[in-house]
């Protein structure tokens, strides 16, 4: 009879033991703030690893000290920032490169993304060249946005030039994103000359009130893209543009 107590005492301890294993395996399964992984709530580890992805190449994307003409980045620019976000929302993030220069404030903006692969590749901007000024995108902290029926995102944005003391042009218009390329197409601008303003939607001269509601016609968007601009090329400052910090 002792015999039996013994066993059963035996088989008790390991149906116990077998119940804290299967528990332990479970508990280690999951993801919680201030695990053992050390993963940030919010933050998948791909996201993570496409950070890291750009700080290994940011000799491709960050501002330049060759010259371009009679232009250097480093040297010449008036003010810069970047900005991590993903414009194609194709799950691969983007890193901008925005700066300025001149005393007619003309912008420039760079795309670079992340590739499946783990490369960047800097997006074919040959047709945003081609503008005399480029949206300001460093002065936008949101960019609404939508998607076409050619699945094509579409972005809206604005452009400031100064004509130093005789006046200054504000345009407005759509940055399109498809395939890696990035355009940009002028939807309309006011111009201000000699304390003489004149309105256009396209190349047609409109009144102020034509404009005005052409302009919000044209710009409502559903959905909104959050830029977080920043300087200091770290983990911390990509990872909190990223989130918008």
């Amino acid at each position: 009879m002792m015999k039996n107590i013994m066993l059963n005492k035996i088989g008790f301890l390991g149906l116990c033991l077998l119940m804290l294993i299967s528990c332990n395996n479970t508990n280690n399964g999951e993801t919680s703030e201030g695990n053992e992984t050390g993963e940030a709530i919010g933050v998948s580890n791909d996201i993570e690893e496409q950070i890291y992805i750009l700080l290994d190449n940011k000799d491709i994307w960050e501002l330049s000290d060759e010259k371009v003409g009679d232009f250097c980045e480093k040297e010449d620019c008036n003010g810069f920032g970047y900005a991590i976000t993903d414009l194609d929302e194709d799950g691969y993030i983007e890193i901008i490169k925005s700066l300025y220069a001149g005393n007619g404030h003309f912008s420039w903006n760079s795309f670079y993304e992340v590739t499946e692969e783990g490369d960047v590749i800097r997006w074919d901007d040959s047709e945003l060249k081609e503008c005399y000024s480029q949206p300001d995108l460093l002065s936008m902290d949101l960019l609404p946005f939508f998607s076409n029926a050619f699945g094509e995102t579409i972005y809206y944005v604005d452009d400031f030039e100064s004509l130093g003391v005789y006046g200054w042009i504000e345009r407005y218009g759509f940055l399109e994103l498809y395939d890696d390329t990035v355009s940009y197409k002028e939807e309309g601008r006011y111009e201000t000359y000699e304390n003489n303003v004149t309105y256009f939607i396209g190349e047609e001269e409109v009144t102020e009130k034509e404009y005005s509601e052409e302009k919000t016609k044209t710009t409502e968007c559903e959905s909104v893209k959050k830029l977080t601009w920043f300087t200091e090329i770290t983990y911390d400052s990509l990872m909190g543009s990223y989130l918008g910090y």
